[in-house]
């Protein structure tokens, strides 16, 4: 049987160093028995690579100072810019993130920030938080198109399969939206359902319950602990085991963040059927926020 302190010095001998990341500035050291990935970080036609702008590789280390370096957080969540203002949109999948993020750039020339992967950056010294560079790659859901933007619909070649399930990549350039790769401090923050039924109510709280903490630790973690993503090798199989990467400071961090967007920010809930009506409401809270 192997001795605690055995076992110990194990899980503390950090692997060998294998490429820097870098976005929007800041960079992450890569170490890693395992190498097999390192050409998805450097290949330019990888998704997630042409996908985030600001996203660089090199395989030489990069040393900053702890006290430097804001705490970086990946959502899954929608955002934009209202006169440079940023709004996050957080919801479940399927909640309408795209459709009201599209809603909001088409109908009042909001510069659209990203879709689906958001990174926020909290300067904690600072009490603010900045949205980044991300995800520019709009994944338009038949479904959406057909009820909210008719006018996307020539985009789709393949009606034979069913509306919800079936989405197609689209640049941004190419729907021609605005969109913006400078940072923009976070000035509210709006949990989004758009339901299919249009004639759906308008609903807006402002939120700040147990439910609505636990969907954000829950979202700020999902990656950080590595249990709820797979990742897979070139044959397409799910690879070998991924260790949490969790700490008890970056715990500390996500808690920080959520009282903060909370408390400082503000969070409303809002749903109901009408794309027009959710856009219209959430581009009114936004501008009546004083700036920065």
């Amino acid at each position: 049987m192997e001795k605690e302190s055995d076992i110990a010095k194990e899980l503390i001998v950090r692997p060998p160093y294998l490429c820097t990341i870098k976005i929007s500035g800041y960079h992450v050291n890569i170490f890693s028995e395992f190498d097999g990935y390192l050409s998805h970080f450097e290949n330019k036609n990888t998704s997630y690579v042409n996908d985030i702008p600001g996203w660089s590789s090199s395989r030489h280390q990069d040393i900053q100072e702890s006290s430097n370096i804001p705490a970086i957080f990946t959502l899954h969540a929608s955002s934009i810019a209202i006169d440079k203002k940023g709004v996050l949109m957080i919801g479940d999948g399927g909640s309408g993130k795209t459709a009201i993020a599209l809603g909001m750039a088409k109908r009042y020339d909001c510069e659209f920030i990203s879709n689906d992967l958001s990174i926020v950056s909290h300067e904690k010294d600072l009490r603010k938080a900045f949205l980044l560079e991300s995800s520019k790659i709009v994944r338009l859901r038949l479904a959406t198109v057909k009820l909210n933007f008719p006018d996307f619909l020539d985009m789709f070649r393949d009606y034979s399969k069913s509306a919800w399930t079936t989405k197609i990549p689209v640049k941004l350039d190419v729907l021609g939206l605005k969109s913006t790769n400078e940072p923009r401090l976070i000035q509210k923050a709006f949990v989004v359902h758009l339901d299919s039924n249009p004639n759906e109510p308008l609903v807006l709280e402002r939120v700040s319950d147990i439910e609505t903490q636990f969907a954000l630790y829950e979202n700020l973690s999902r990656i950080v602990r590595g249990s709820a993503i797979s990742v897979f090798d070139g044959t397409k199989s799910i690879m070998g085991y991924m260790p949490s990467l969790d700490t008890k400071d970056i715990h500390q961090n996500r808690v920080v963040l959520i009282n903060y967007l909370i408390n400082v920010v503000g969070i409303w809930n809002i749903s109901g059927g009408n794309l027009d009506q959710i856009c219209k409401t959430i581009k009114e809270i936004t501008a009546n926020t004083p700036p920065d």
